[in-house]
């Protein structure tokens, strides 16, 4: 160690070369280093779930989950997996070994669910995903002279201008119900026209669907082909055939019921200054700044408010990075008095290069 120390003391360049090396790599650590409130956390865990409409809790384990059971069993680097069977709804919980790479294994997984071919035609496609950790950062409420839906609206067109910002990823609405088209029809038309409400349900489903046709492959072009029938407002619903008829005398669901777009019936009551509000949750992922999406949202907002229409506001509800600007601000403000109180107290003592640096070496092992 003496020998170490004296041949930096021979040696002043080479000390103040380490010294500016460690200096700016310091700074453009502290740069690059991503600002939060929670550190980054790491689920070695896997999900996959299917909807079933309508299938019974029994249903659903012997469709469903017995197969996906039986695909899994043996994949290199499960600990353990269970499924849960609910009235329409299978859920399975997959747990990683420790030692094992969570994206491989959810790789392995993934293909093994996707091979299995004898799942009933009504049930849904899996949905396989990785638990995804999001972390809040501004909540905006979107208020105003407006009904349920233009606030629900405004609150989506909000969402989406966000998420084309460069530091701006994870946008959630919140608040608001969620769409909804009600058919009502009489019983005295499903009478006249021996109907059901069953029979009318699957026609609705049968002609509100996206297809896929597959793929054409030329010498120098692959195309695909996709059938884009899914309807999703009352007044697409209306013209759905329900009788066909044998010379052109089609008898459509706008014709025997009374369609409308509106919403569910959960209640949902959110206020702010005392009228309804949409909230817009801006969140982020341990790979993000917090700051940096806290000053993008800011000035969206400034920039936004200007240019809605009269009644219509944007408001900044609650702002997780006050508490980070503040322990920011604790920090450099500490260390800043600390190296002047070193700084001066080595001056009274000590002429005033010794004090100088004495006291640099605060930063230096700092930036280090």
């Amino acid at each position: 160690m003496k020998q170490l120390i004296a041949s930096f003391a021979g040696n002043r360049v080479l000390a103040n070369l380490l010294m500016a090396i460690i200096l700016l790599a310091g700074v453009g650590a502290a740069c690059l280093m991503i600002r939060e409130d929670f550190p980054s956390m790491k689920f070695d865990m896997i999900s996959a779930s299917i909807s079933w409409d309508g299938a019974s809790p029994t249903d659903i384990e012997e469709g469903l989950a017995l197969k996906i059971e039986d695909a899994i069993d043996g994949v290199e680097g499960i600990k353990t997996y269970g499924t849960t069977s609910s009235e329409g709804e299978l859920s399975t919980t997959i747990t990683v070994k420790k030692g094992y790479d969570p994206q491989s294994v959810y790789d392995r997984v993934k293909n093994k669910i996707d091979q299995i071919s004898t799942f009933p035609d009504s049930a849904k496609k899996p949905v396989v995903t990785t638990p995804t950790i999001l972390f809040p950062v501004v909540t905006l409420g979107v208020s105003g002279n407006l009904d349920e839906r233009g606030l629900k609206e405004l609150a989506t067109t909000i969402k989406d201008e966000l998420k084309e910002s460069a530091n701006i990823s994870q946008v959630f609405v919140a608040g608001t119900r969620d769409y909804q088209v009600n058919v009502k029809i009489s019983e005295e038309m499903l009478r006249k026209y021996g109907l059901t409400l069953n029979g009318i349900s699957s026609t609705i489903a049968a002609s509100s669907l996206n297809l896929s046709g597959g793929r054409i492959k030329t010498r120098g072009e692959e195309f695909t082909l996709r059938t884009a029938g899914k309807r999703y407002t009352a007044r697409e619903l209306a013209h759905i055939v329900v009788i066909p008829g044998a010379k052109g005398e089609a008898i459509t669901l706008g014709q025997l019921a009374t369609i409308t777009d509106g919403f569910t019936d959960e209640e949902v009551s959110i206020k702010a200054d005392g009228g309804p509000v949409a909230m817009v949750n801006v969140s982020k992922t341990s790979k993000e700044d917090a700051i940096l999406i806290a000053d993008a949202v800011k000035g969206y907002v400034a920039k936004r408010n200007q240019s809605l229409e009269p009644g219509a506001s944007i408001s900044i509800l609650a702002d997780n990075t006050l508490e980070i600007r503040s322990s920011m601000n604790i920090l450099v403000k500490n260390g800043f008095m600390g190296l002047v109180l070193v700084f001066a107290v080595l001056w009274l003592f000590l002429d005033t290069r010794l004090a100088f640096w004495a006291g640099m070496g605060i930063p230096i092992s700092l930036s280090g």
